[in-house]
């Protein structure tokens, strides 16, 4: 009888080892994250890869025709397009990342506008300088793209501990009944809390 159940008993641990790698490697792999260089022009930015996310959030928001960068989109070579495509040449790799390793990237000062799209979740550090803002913009950290998954502003809790984001973006105007579902799932794929927050203004 001894010799009938070792064998179960090997086949039970091998199973238990396997399994707790392929829920390892699959829900804990982290983010592909890249962020601006220390001797960038422009504000920091932090670029993370979530390539689940369009599958995830079906829904997208057209850049509202009102706004003043209307006009961009059918620009080609205007003078924007080349910052940003700076912008995006001056940024490292950071590698695989995931909660607290991501959430210290940012400044706990700071407030970031950001915006979910084409797979990404860019984050931008809000300068509130003349000459310094438009790097901050919504439709500029979308690539100039005449729709997102969603955006809004997001800085760090008190206790630096969590990521809280709101809606607050005047150029695609996201729905403030998505929000929490963008909370749960930046939660899934970045590993930390993140948490969802109403509107403070019409905003960009």
């Amino acid at each position: 009888m001894f010799k009938t159940i070792m064998p179960n008993i090997k086949f039970f641990v091998l199973f238990f080892w396997l399994s707790q790698f392929y829920l390892n490697s699959s829900l804990s792999w982290g983010a592909i994250v890249h962020e601006s260089k220390d001797d960038s022009p422009s504000p920091r930015a932090i670029m993370i890869s979530l390539p689940e996310l369009n599958r995830s959030l079906p829904d997208e928001f057209v850049m509202a025709s009102d706004v003043p960068w209307m006009k961009i989109l059918n620009d080609p070579i205007h003078p924007l397009r080349l910052e940003y495509s700076q912008m995006i040449k001056n940024m490292r790799l950071r590698g695989n990342l995931e909660g607290q390793q991501i959430l210290a990237l940012l400044v706990p000062s700071a407030r970031y506008s950001y915006v979910l799209s084409s797979g990404y979740l860019v984050l931008a550090e809000i300068n509130r300088s003349k000459k310094l803002k438009k790097f901050s913009k919504h439709f500029f950290i979308a690539g100039f793209s005449s729709s997102v998954k969603y955006a809004g502003e997001a800085w760090l809790s008190p206790n630096r501990q969590s990521l809280l984001i709101d809606n607050n973006s005047g150029s695609y105007k996201p729905k403030k009944r998505q929000i929490e579902k963008v909370a749960g799932l930046l939660s899934g794929y970045l590993g930390v809390e993140v948490i969802s927050q109403h509107r403070r203004s019409s905003g960009k």
